[in-house]
């Protein structure tokens, strides 16, 4: 459940990143995307580990790089789906 509530916290960068990618610049939204997934990867990355770190099973190894795809991922599908839109002028 501790996982749960760590992803939810991680996600909350997204709030001020999607304020930020309403300006018409794409090279901006990118930056800002980019700086989204960095931020919410690293804490998911820093707080998963210390979760997983207490257990003894060996696939604990494979748990924090499988979540930094899933999440690059999600990132990807944020950007072409949400972030996404053509301005006309």
């Amino acid at each position: 459940m501790e996982c749960f509530s760590v992803y939810g916290y991680a996600m909350a960068v997204w709030i001020p990143v999607s304020v930020l990618c309403v300006l018409p610049f794409n090279w901006f939204r990118w930056a800002m995307v980019a700086v989204g997934f960095a931020s919410s990867g690293f804490f998911i990355m820093r707080s998963v580990n210390q979760i997983v770190s207490r257990s003894n099973g060996s696939l604990h190894k494979a748990i924090i790089p499988l979540l930094l795809v899933a999440h690059a991922l999600l990132v990807v599908v944020f950007k072409f789906k949400f972030f996404s839109y053509s301005v006309s002028t």
